[in-house]
């Protein structure tokens, strides 16, 4: 040990990172190997962010420092972004330290394993929770909340929310779970909490109120608040202290919000490209670089760039099944590129699509979503068993999640539903449920109860036993899920009714739910009335007692379309047109002697008048037909 590397830690204070390097340095050149002078350097470098430094000092150091820098290299190899590298560091740590498993917990959440994040968490001890515990683990809900796994609450009084990071970590959350107003409360108390903050400098706070402004744009623009989106906008100050990805989704927010009323899609593409373009180069988490991708791909698609589209989304295809929107949006953008934008070639398109790719989850949904619109349910369940077919071949583990995902069993069921095929529709939701069973997950609990619920309509014996198993598989998860106890009491009724009898003791009664209710209270307030509309009263009834009889009903007149009032009609109006006095046939003098011969019936024969011989009178007979001169002619030949 150098006795000067001692004397100048012993001087040194908290803030002297430069100072404990060089007197580091100065120890290093008496003495190559020594220990403490090889680590104390390597955690003055990471003091002073220069992580690369730090790395190259642990590989100059030799295995011994290797061992005895575990953490420090794990955390230098987080912050440069070799997560897998930093995991398998952290892995082999023998002492598993708060510390270590904090660091475990930000490597996890950076590479977007949130649910091992969330199980580094749980595994503090839950009597000793911090503010940076609390912190850790809403930021992480929040992440597993738009991947569409995690609780669908988190138990925390909004009121003792004292730090302005739980509040806006609580906020996220709740925008993960689609609650924005809630969200936006808690933004407006992250705000408050930040600006009324001691502990930070102005320039501080105004670095930390980026993220809760850039997150009030994002609420207000989903709330359909546009201008109150680009006044919040407006008030954003980036600063060097900013991250660049904060700064990158700032900066195209703006370019949106800003371009929202342009209507040359050209214009609008080429504000936005650059902007995307910058982006897309930062730590950005998959969901948000998947939003900023498709929002490309969208624009393309108003320029009619379709084969670029349709070849990104194809690739994204081929990555296999997956059940993440963010995956799955590219799906119907290929599609859309597909068919050139066509609505009558989608269905056709998205069909030719499928067969070539029946495993793709995102075009599966696509065609059905289609095939529904046009009511097609048969040809959207075929879709749909082709789909399933195609993962239960493959049998592997990632195929078959795909397979039994909660929203993609929801999609069955409401089809089945929709086709009169409510058997079928439970025997899905028992093959899920039973699925989940053997592979326990956060993001299958809604879909456990709401599985198990259906089971218990069943009159047959082998659906009440996975029942009973369903809810006994929630119970283990969650002690206090009250839901989880009753369906298990419901399950066991038939068929073990002691064991039914002793867990019934532990729901709450009737009495115990009910005993806050003033019954009294709710008797002495009445029925609340519906409000009195403005129009469509009824006539009060007449005061007269006496019979009234019964009103005729007015007959309407039906007077000709070109009546005029005080105009005398015409007296000839009821004779035929030819017989008016008015009448003038077209064709002057030729055509009224042709009118004349003509008559208003059928065709008249002509006829003559015979004089009797002696006086006796006069008779009409039939004229003969007249012979055409043709007819008169000898023809040639004839006798």
């Amino acid at each position: 040990m150098a006795p000067s590397l001692v004397a100048s830690l012993k001087a040194a204070t908290i803030d002297d990172h430069g100072d404990i390097l060089d007197a580091a340095n100065a120890a290093l050149k008496s003495s190559k190997s020594d220990s403490l002078a090889l680590q104390t350097r390597v955690i003055a470098l990471i003091k002073l962010d220069r992580y690369e430094d730090a790395l190259r000092a642990v590989a100059e150091g030799g295995d011994s420092l290797k061992a005895q820098c575990i953490v420090e290299t794990a955390y230098a190899l987080y912050k440069t972004g070799q997560l897998d590298e930093a995991a398998k560091m952290i892995a082999a740590a023998a002492n598993k330290t708060d510390a270590v498993k904090h660091l475990d917990g930000q490597i996890a959440y950076r590479a977007e394993r949130f649910e091992d994040a969330w199980n580094v968490y749980n595994g503090f001890d839950d009597t000793n929770e911090d503010g940076d515990l609390i912190i850790n683990k809403l930021a992480v809900l929040a992440q597993l909340g738009w991947q569409g796994k995690g609780s669908d609450d988190y138990a925390i009084d909004v009121k003792s929310i004292v730090a302005f990071e739980v509040a806006y970590n609580l906020a996220c959350f709740n925008v993960s779970k689609g609650n924005l107003l809630t969200a936006l409360q808690l933004l407006q108390l992250a705000r408050r909490l930040c600006d009324q903050s001691d502990d930070l400098s102005d320039e501080e706070k105004q670095s930390e109120l980026v993220p809760i402004l850039v997150q009030q744009v994002y609420v207000y623009s989903r709330l359909g608040l546009s201008d109150k989106a680009l006044e919040i906008q407006k008030l954003l100050t980036l600063t060097d202290d900013c991250g660049d990805d904060t700064k990158a989704l700032a900066k195209t927010n703006s370019i949106i919000l800003s371009s929202s009323d342009v209507t040359n899609p050209f214009l609008a593409r080429r504000s936005i490209e650059s902007s995307i373009h910058e982006a897309k180069g930062q730590k950005l988490f998959e969901y948000q670089f998947a939003a900023l991708r498709q929002l490309q791909l969208v624009l393309d698609l108003a320029v009619q760039k379709f084969k670029g589209s349709q070849n990104i989304a194809k690739e994204v295809s081929l990555t296999g099944p997956d059940a993440s929107a963010a995956v799955n949006g590219f799906a119907p953008i290929g599609v859309a590129a597909a068919s050139w934008m066509s609505p009558e070639k989608a269905l056709a398109t998205a069909a030719a699509l499928f067969s070539k790719r029946s495993h793709d989850a995102g075009l599966a949904l696509t065609l059905i979503q289609l095939s529904s619109q046009t009511g097609q349910t048969a040809s959207a369940i075929n879709y749909l068993e082709t789909f399933f077919k195609s993962l239960e071949t493959a049998a592997d583990d990632k195929s078959l999640k795909v397979r039994y995902a909660p929203g993609i069993v929801a999609v069955a069921v409401s089809l089945y539903n929709l086709a009169g095929r409510s058997h079928v529709a439970r025997a899905e939701l028992g093959k899920a449920a039973a699925f989940w069973q053997k592979h326990p997950g956060a993001s299958a609990r809604s879909l456990l109860v709401e599985a198990g619920l259906e089971l218990l309509k069943s009159d047959k014996e082998e659906d009440l036993k996975l029942a009973s198993e369903t809810f006994t598989s929630l119970m283990s998860s969650s002690a206090n899920n009250e839901m989880a106890s009753a369906g298990l009491v419901a399950a066991l009724a038939s068929s073990d009714e002691d064991k039914a009898k002793a867990l019934a003791t532990d729901i709450p009664t009737a009495k115990a739910l009910t005993k806050s209710i003033d019954a009294q209270a709710l008797l002495d307030a009445g029925v609340a009335a519906n409000p009195k509309t403005a129009c469509g009263t009824k006539r009060a009834a007449p005061s007269t007692s006496a019979p009234s009889a019964p009103a005729k009903k007015r007959r309407h007149r039906k007077l000709p379309a070109n009546y005029e009032e005080g105009k005398q009609p015409d007296p000839e109006r009821w004779l035929p047109l030819r017989d008016r006095s008015t009448y003038r046939p077209k064709g002057g003098k030729k055509g009224k002697k042709k009118a004349e011969a003509l008559t208003q019936g059928g065709v008249v024969k002509g006829e003559e008048t015979l004089e009797l011989v002696g006086g006796a009178g006069a008779v009409k007979v039939e004229k003969a037909p007249q012979v055409s001169g043709a007819a008169k002619k000898k023809k040639k030949g004839r006798k």
